[in-house]
């Protein structure tokens, strides 16, 4: 019985998986999340545009992204730069950061949000 109910759980969540469409981009392969407030919607958070500016690429314009193998499931926003903080209920409230925001020098994320996954305009 429990082999049946953890056969079952890994299928759904590898047909929940199997849903979001995988894109190829420039680096490799992304797959986004269906929008929590907008069913008809995906998300594709911390995408990779360009090398982290750190060690040998900081103060340098920023580098090609490194490619990365397999799909990078993007569902976590990528980390904030390190900036000034203010708690009026602003941005990193709303983002989910709370008062203690994770910030990197790491942060050459973008975040997008489509209706057709996939579609050139």
């Amino acid at each position: 019985m429990k082999n049946l109910f953890l056969s079952l759980l890994l299928f759904v969540a590898v047909s929940a998986n199997a849903q979001n469409p995988v894109l190829t981009i420039e680096g490799g392969q992304v797959q986004g999340v269906l929008a929590d407030d907008h069913p008809d919607v995906y998300v594709y958070r911390g995408i990779p545009y360009a090398a982290p500016p750190i060690r040998e690429n900081r103060w340098k314009a920023p580098q090609p992204v490194v490619p990365w193998k397999g799909v990078k499931i993007c569902d976590t926003f990528g980390r904030p730069s390190y900036q000034a903080i203010q708690y009026t209920g602003g941005y990193y409230t709303e983002w989910g950061y709370g008062k203690e925001a994770a910030f990197s020098e790491d942060c050459l994320y973008l975040n997008v949000w489509t209706k057709a996954p996939g579609q050139v305009n």
